[in-house]
């Protein structure tokens, strides 16, 4: 017999198995086909990943395996994955080829299964949040009544609620995730957004005027140096500073307004 070099020979007492690459060959010199056995396999499913686990069990060893996975694939183990381009359902063959040695029989079985690999992408989530000082408020939200959901707030803690407080023990900038999972399936999603939390401002500003021939002098002055000082005089003309000096055009009632920015 001519082998390429991809074929192999395995010389099992008076079994001949050759395995040629896509396809499985038994060359049986003794054995029968008379010999009552039986086989199954079990799966797992990531429905997340559309990643399937395989493992095969048969009444009698040694054994090969064989699996039709239903998409045009094929291969070969007792324990095989599978990850799947698209949800939907697939029907899985297994054909099991076992020996029997004692009796010097073999027999080929073939189980069917069905599965159902889900749609992950149907779970939909979002969540809106709002900052006040140190604290924010978040509210989440799920278009479906079957997922457990919670918080994680990004300072390593989090909460098992769709709407809920929580107060940071420091200014910084948090990423905040919501995460919703499937109870039935076990599809997960997580959306996150980074949120900047401020020190509380503490600020506090005043100004004071007075005419000068026909001129208004404006002073102003904040609890937090250094600050920038930015004037709206009311006429349609700003200026900067602490101190500053303001011209009106004609008479009429001006409201003045006083904008200030702590620096440090």
């Amino acid at each position: 017999m001519n082998l390429t070099k991809t074929q192999k020979i395995f010389l099992q007492g008076k079994r001949l198995l050759l395995l040629i690459p896509a396809a499985l060959f038994l060359i049986t010199t003794a054995f029968s086909q008379s010999t009552t056995c039986s086989s199954d396999f079990d799966f797992k499913i990531d429905h997340n990943t559309k990643k399937v686990v395989f493992e095969a069990k048969s009444s009698h060893t040694p054994a090969v395996f064989a699996y039709d996975l239903g998409d045009g694939s094929f291969k070969r183990g007792q324990r095989v994955e599978h990850t799947y381009s698209a949800a939907g359902s697939y029907n899985v063959t297994l054909t099991t080829i076992a020996f029997n040695s004692s009796t010097n029989q073999r027999c080929t079985t073939r189980v069917s299964k069905k599965i159902e690999i889900v749609d992950c992408d149907r779970l939909k989530i979002a969540f809106k949040y709002e900052v006040e000082g140190m604290t924010v408020k978040l509210k989440g939200e799920t278009n479906s009544n079957n997922v457990s959901t919670g918080f994680k707030f990004g300072d390593g803690s989090g909460e098992r609620k769709d709407e809920v407080k929580h107060t940071y023990a420091k200014p910084g900038v948090y990423e905040v995730c919501y995460v919703a999972e499937d109870l039935t399936y076990g599809c997960r999603k997580e959306v996150c957004k980074k949120i900047i939390i401020s020190a509380p401002c503490k600020l506090e500003a005043k100004f004071e005027y007075r005419q000068e021939d026909g001129d208004f002098k404006f002073f102003a002055k904040a609890n937090d140096a250094p600050a920038r000082f930015i004037w709206n005089f009311g006429d349609g003309n700003k200026g900067r500073g602490d101190e500053i000096k303001h011209s009106y055009d004609k008479p009429g009632v001006y409201e003045v307004c006083l904008t200030v920015y702590a620096l440090n």
